[in-house]
């Protein structure tokens, strides 16, 4: 115990050279050993975790990552009802671009019902946001009512509607979405309050006097192509409004969603200087 410890504090620290070498050392030690699959399991978050601070990774360290995946579920088939199944979903949607992978995965340890209920709402809330990034945005919507209705007392229920609420928003649906964001100010969650209130400011602050709903249309489209993985054609999107609405609210709003994207690609000059501009 005293090791695998060890091993996860490194990796929380980025100490991953030291990390691996401890789970190894674990491994070694063979699959009689009652830390084996604990070690399996830490050798793959922190592999998901050096891909996530690695702006120069590689398809092949990616798919490496991946079969590790892959040998420890068939390994540990109960591994289907942990947070793990969640990483690799996660690994092959926002990392791999295999949003259908990330799905079947989801839906296999939805179907299983190996875990508890709260990881079984927060698979369906996955697969929510992943149906979302494939284009299905009914199916999006299903599963986050599914969650909605499992949990109605609960944040997760919560974080449900305030992501039905965004997906309104998505759709340009402006009155539908504010609607639930009204409810959701008032959420015992601060976060999601704060989320909600946030979007709610954002969709008034941004509905022109003249009824020209044409800028914020795009606004919330190029925010879908964004949460799509689908950056260029959102900064695209983000620079017609600029060029065809010179004058228009969302000038700060652009520039604070090019700072994100810029961050995202690790362009962290680049992301100040448009957050000076603001």
């Amino acid at each position: 115990k005293l090791l695998i410890d060890f091993a996860n504090n490194a990796a929380k620290k980025n100490e991953f050279t030291v990390a691996e070498k401890a789970y190894k050392t674990i491994l070694d030690y063979g699959e009689q050993n009652p830390r084996y699959r604990t070690a399996h399991e830490g050798i793959l978050q922190m592999q998901v975790q050096q891909i996530e601070n690695n702006p120069t990774v590689t398809k092949a360290e990616i798919d490496n990552c991946a079969k590790g995946f892959e040998t420890y579920l068939e390994q540990f088939p109960a591994g289907f009802g942990s947070p793990l199944v969640q990483q690799y979903a996660y690994l092959e949607a926002q990392h791999n671009n295999n949003v259908s992978k990330a799905i079947a995965l989801l839906q296999k340890a939805i179907s299983l019902q190996m875990g508890n209920k709260f990881f079984i709402g927060n698979c369906k809330l996955q697969l929510g946001d992943y149906y979302i990034i494939s284009g299905d945005v009914w199916e999006a919507a299903l599963a986050y009512a599914q969650v909605d209705k499992g949990f109605r007392e609960d944040a997760l229920g919560e974080e449900a509607r305030f992501r039905n609420a965004k997906l309104s928003y998505y759709q340009n649906d402006f009155e539908q979405a504010q609607g639930q964001l009204s409810v959701l100010k008032a959420s015992t969650s601060e976060l999601i309050a704060n989320d909600a209130l946030f979007l709610s400011v954002q969709i008034t602050e941004n509905i022109p006097k003249d009824s020209n709903m044409v800028p914020l249309e795009r606004f919330a489209a190029a925010e879908l192509l964004l949460f799509q993985n689908k950056d260029k054609e959102a900064e695209s999107l983000l620079d017609s409004i600029a060029q065809a609405f010179p004058k228009n609210a969302l000038a700060d709003d652009i520039l604070l969603q090019r700072s994100k994207i810029a961050s995202k690609h690790k362009d962290y000059n680049k992301a100040i200087d448009y957050l000076k501009k603001i």
